[in-house]
């Protein structure tokens, strides 16, 4: 596998950026109503934590429409 270069990262990033910029609401609801259907509760588990982590980084202004228990800060496992 090769990674790609300088010019194509800049390009994927620009990409994810005018995504995340122009998500709406409704967008956001059917990202969290299509992650309650996960049937495996480690991936659902996993895909709340991917799925919080971006709204809260790249679209803040959506972050009301994640359930809270998204939002808690995760305790470290031992």
């Amino acid at each position: 596998m090769t990674l790609p270069d300088a010019h194509e990262l800049d390009r994927q990033q620009a990409a994810s950026d005018l995504s995340w910029s122009t998500i709406t609401a409704a967008q956001v609801r059917q990202k969290v109503a299509d992650i309650a259907t996960v049937p495996n509760l480690a991936i659902r588990e996993s895909c709340q934590r991917m799925l919080a982590y971006a709204v809260t980084t790249h679209a803040p202004h959506h972050a009301g429409l994640l359930p809270p228990e998204w939002l808690e800060p995760e305790v470290p496992r031992r």
